[in-house]
């Protein structure tokens, strides 16, 4: 599944983001998720759906162009309140490149100690999930 239609099956409401793991060989980065839950409803809505969930789970995204995290330096707060693909996909090297958009923190920023929001933005041709439970495994569909 292509990572446009694979986002449309992600949610990540009530969750949180426990970790980043950036391998600059391999040009992946992982975000480790506290659970990530399916959509699997014609509806588009989650709708309590468990039966795919995957606890301490992996988004991961591959063949890299760039990356940034802004504000530089910060611990935000694991709360994630959004996560999306920006509307800017090109192609370069004969496959498509997505904007993926990753926000964590809290956005009224009431929370003392935490950073109002941390963004993440990744540019790359690939997305996919990984369960612990079995290390390798691309979850693509």
């Amino acid at each position: 599944m292509p990572p446009d239609e694979l986002i449309k099956t992600i949610y990540l409401g009530d969750r949180g983001c426990k970790g980043i793991s950036i391998d600059f060989w391999e040009k992946i980065i992982k975000l480790k998720i506290d659970c990530i839950s399916r959509i699997r409803s014609s509806t588009g809505n989650w709708e309590y759906y468990n039966k795919e969930c995957i606890d301490d789970g992996y988004i991961v995204f591959s063949d890299i162009e760039n990356y940034k995290i802004d504000p530089i330096g910060v611990f935000a707060c694991d709360f994630i309140f959004d996560f999306f693909i920006k509307n800017t996909e090109y192609e370069s090297c004969g496959k498509k490149v997505y904007t993926f958009i990753f926000e964590v923190g809290y956005p009224a920023g009431d929370i003392v100690g935490c950073a109002d929001t941390m963004t993440i933005e990744i540019k790359a041709r690939e997305l996919w999930l990984e369960d612990p439970q079995k290390p390798g495994v691309k979850i693509i569909d």
